[in-house]
C-alpha cells in the first residue's frame, strides 16, 4: 500500500532522519544536494553523516550513499555537522563542514584554554576532496585528517562556531575576478547575541584561511544567541522590478540568512530564519539595509537553516529544512525534508521568493482550470474537490476596495482538521493556522467577518500553493512565503473567504503532481 504521508517531490533520505540543506553545487551537468543525515534513526541525535541526491533538471532526484561520515578518533568523531560545496583552485569540488566532538570524547585534547568556547563539543572545521574529479555523481570522497580550521578566534567569547559557507565576492571595479576567498561562519558573543565571523583566503579552500572579523552582529540576544547556517548570496533583480536598470538605486545586492538558536532553553522555542538586504562590496563587506529590524524568511514555523546556491543561468537557488511539527509521525522511518527550491529575487526594495521553474515539470495533465470565481465579503465558497493529495495551484486573485484580508481552507484526509492559509492586505502578509471547519465561523485564530474600517484600496496579486501529502508552500507575487504541515496529507478539498470586501479569482489552474523519485 502506498505511504500517503509520504512526501513525493520534496528531497529527503529514503528512511531515516534529516535536517540542514547542506552544500547545493551544479557540477558536470547535474545538481548535487547534500543534508545532515541520520540513517537508522528518527530523530536528532549525534554522529550526523551528509546525505547525497543528485538531479539532471532540478525536479527528479535519485538518491546517492551518504557522502561522508564521522571517523572514530578524528575532529568529526561525533557528527559531521553543516557546511557547503566549492570548486578548489585545481577545479576538484571540496566539502567544507563543521566536525564536533563532544568533551566526553575528547581524550584530554581540549583546546588551549584561549580557543575553548567552553560549549558542549569541540567544533572544528573539516574538508573532503571528490576522490574522481571526472564522476559527474561525486559518490567517493576523501577527507582530510586535519582540519584545515582547528581553533575559532582567541579571547572573543564566543557562543558557536559552525557551518562555513562560501560567498561569491563581485567581480572588481576593473571587471576583473576576485583575487582572494571570503568564507562566513556561524557565531555569536557571549551576552549580547548572534554574529556571522569573516574568513578569507588567497590560496586553497582547505589551507591558509585567516580571520578577517566580524561580517554583522547584533546587540541583542532576544535574537538569538548563536546564528546558525549564515548564507550570504547575490540577489538578482526581479523581472518585474520597477526601478531603473544600471546602479541599484535600492542598493541593495545581496541577502543574508541567519538561523536564531537558543542552545539552552528547555523547552526550545521557535527558532525562525531571519534575513537582512544589503551591499556586499568587492573587499567581502556587508552592510545590511536595516540591522535592527532583520524580516523573517517564512511566515510558517517549520523552516530552518537555508543553503543556497548560483545556478548557471545566474539564478540565486535557495532550500531550507521542514522539520516535522511536533516530532512527526512516529511510527514512520523518516522525519523531516528539504524545501523546494526557490527562486530568490529583489523586487522593488523587497525579498522575492518563488517556486523554481523545472517543478513545472511534475505536473500530470492539462490541469483543472478556474475563472471568474467571485466571493463576497463575509462568505466562504467552495471552489476545489478531491484533487488528491499532491498539488500544484496557480491563482490571479484581485480584491475591490475596503477588503481587509482573504484566504483558502485545505481539509485534510480523513480527519476534521483543516489548514487556513490568509492573506493581510495591509501588510502583504501570509500566515497561517491549523483548524476544525466545524467551529470555522466561532474560532478565533481567523474570522470572516469584517474588523475596522481600513482604508484600503482594491488591487491584485498571484499567488502559488503547492502540496506534497502533508506539506504547503505558499508564495504570493508580492514576495512573501509560507511553509506549513499538518497532522495528515491534505486532500485536495478548499474553501476561500472573505472579509471587509468582494474577492475574485481572475483566473487559474490547478495540476496533480508527480513523483521526484525514480
Amino acid at each position: 500500500m502506498a505511504d500517503v504521508w509520504r512526501p513525493q517531490f520534496h528531497i529527503m533520505p529514503k528512511k531515516g532522519w534529516l535536517n540542514d540543506p547542506n552544500g547545493p553545487i551544479f557540477y558536470k551537468g547535474r545538481y548535487h544536494m547534500f543534508f545532515q543525515h541520520i540513517p537508522n534513526s528518527t530523530n536528532w541525535d549525534w554522529c550526523m553523516e551528509w546525505g547525497h541526491v543528485v538531479s539532471s533538471d532540478l525536479a527528479h532526484w535519485h538518491h546517492l550513499p551518504n557522502a561522508i561520515q564521522p571517523s572514530e578518533g578524528g575532529p568529526d568523531a561525533n557528527g559531521c555537522w553543516s557546511g557547503c560545496c566549492g570548486i578548489d583552485v585545481d577545479g576538484c569540488p571540496v566539502l567544507l563542514h563543521t566536525g564536533v566532538v563532544l568533551r566526553t570524547n575528547i581524550d584530554g585534547r581540549l583546546p588551549p584554554p584561549e580557543f575553548d568556547l567552553g560549549i558542549q563539543m569541540i567544533e572544528t572545521q573539516c574538508c573532503a576532496k571528490v576522490s574522481d574529479p571526472d564522476d559527474k555523481n561525486m559518490e567517493h570522497w576523501i577527507k582530510q585528517e586535519e582540519p584545515f580550521l582547528r581553533y575559532p578566534p582567541d579571547r572573543l567569547a564566543l557562543t558557536g562556531w559552525r557551518d562555513p559557507f562560501l560567498v561569491h565576492l563581485p567581480a572588481t571595479s576593473a571587471n576583473e575576478p576576485p583575487q582572494r576567498k571570503l568564507m562566513i561562519l556561524g557565531s555569536g558573543f557571549s551576552g549580547k547575541g548572534g554574529a556571522v565571523l569573516k574568513y578569507t583566503t588567497h590560496k586553497s579552500l582547505t589551507s591558509d584561511w585567516k580571520y578577517d572579523g566580524v561580517l554583522i552582529q547584533h546587540q541583542n540576544s532576544g535574537s538569538g544567541e548563536v546564528w546558525e547556517c549564515p548564507v550570504l548570496v547575490p540577489l538578482p533583480k526581479h523581472a518585474n522590478n520597477s526601478m531603473s536598470d544600471g546602479a541599484r538605486p535600492d542598493g541593495i545586492t545581496h541577502v543574508l540568512m541567519v538561523g536564531v538558536h537558543f542552545p539552552n532553553e528547555q523547552p526550545r522555542r521557535y527558532r525562525p530564519v531571519i534575513y537582512w538586504l544589503g551591499r556586499l562590496t568587492e573587499e567581502g563587506d556587508f552592510t545590511p539595509v536595516d540591522l535592527e529590524n532583520p524580516r523573517v524568511l517564512d511566515s510558517g514555523s517549520i523552516v530552518y537553516a537555508p543553503n543556497a546556491m548560483i545556478a548557471p543561468d545566474g539564478r540565486t537557488l535557495m532550500w531550507v529544512w521542514m522539520h516535522e511539527r511536533g516530532g512527526g509521525p512516529t511510527r514512520m522511518d523518516y522525519n523531516g525534508c528539504l524545501s523546494i527550491p526557490r527562486v530568490l529575487t529583489v523586487l522593488d526594495g523587497e525579498l522575492h521568493q518563488w517556486p523554481a521553474a523545472e517543478l513545472e515539470a511534475l505536473r500530470t495533465g492539462d490541469g483543472f482550470k478556474i475563472s471568474n470565481m467571485q466571493v463576497s465579503e463575509g462568505s466562504l465558497v467552495s471552489f476545489l474537490s478531491d484533487i488528491g493529495p499532491r498539488f500544484d495551484m496557480n491563482l490571479t486573485i484581485s480584491w475591490e476596495d475596503h477588503t481587509q484580508r482573504f484566504g483558502l481552507i485545505i481539509t485534510a484526509t480523513d480527519t476534521p482538521e483543516s489548514l487556513v492559509i490568509e492573506f493581510d492586505i495591509k501588510s502583504k502578509q501570509l500566515r497561517s493556522c491549523s483548524l476544525d471547519p466545524e467551529d470555522f465561523n466561532g474560532e478565533e485564530k481567523i474570522q470572516i467577518e469584517s474588523k475596522g474600517t481600513d482604508e484600503i484600496e482594491g488591487g491584485q496579486l498571484g499567488m502559488r500553493v503547492i502540496v506534497d501529502g502533508p506539506l504547503v508552500e505558499v508564495f504570493t507575487s508580492h514576495g512573501a512565503a509560507l511553509s506549513g504541515r499538518v497532522v495528515r496529507p491534505m486532500n485536495g478539498d478548499m474553501k476561500m473567504f472573505s472579509c471587509g470586501g468582494k474577492v475574485s479569482i481572475l483566473e487559474g489552474c490547478v495540476w496533480k503532481m508527480g513523483s521526484a523519485w525514480s
